[in-house]
């Protein structure tokens, strides 16, 4: 059963977040600090899109975009670890939640150590719009 979550679902979001975190190499890239991740969770109960499904998570920030003001959906996060269809039903979801609140546009990422989800998107109807590349400073 997928369904939005609870602050109760942080500590299985932090777990889930952040194994992900380390496989996709985030975890090196930007770091992850517990506090910082657990006040983010915290407020996307509230305020923005959080759900859960079995050994599930997907994670989106809704905001005015700086440029328009339109109203859209940013993925931050997304794994699952339990049935594939899961996968989908999670970002029918997003969809579906993020339409209600009036957002006109998606924003998807796929690390480029998970090629996969670059797939899922596209045959969903995603087109690419730019990379992200990341240099230590």
């Amino acid at each position: 059963m997928i369904r939005p979550a609870t602050l109760a679902d942080i500590p299985m979001i932090m777990e889930l977040g952040r194994r992900f975190a380390d496989e996709a190499g985030v975890t090196e890239q930007v770091g992850w600090e517990d506090e910082s991740v657990s006040a983010l969770l915290e407020a996307m109960v509230a305020n923005h899109i959080l759900l859960v499904g079995d050994r599930a998570i997907f994670g989106a920030l809704v905001f005015g975009h700086p440029f328009s003001g339109r109203l859209i959906f940013q993925e931050l996060f997304w794994r699952n670890e339990g049935p594939a269809t899961q996968g989908v039903r999670l970002l029918d979801m997003a969809e579906r939640i993020a339409r209600e609140r009036g957002c006109e546009r998606a924003l998807m990422l796929a690390v480029a150590t998970m090629p996969g989800a670059e797939r899922i998107y596209e045959r969903r109807g995603y087109r690419p719009a730019e990379r992200t590349f990341i240099k230590d400073l």
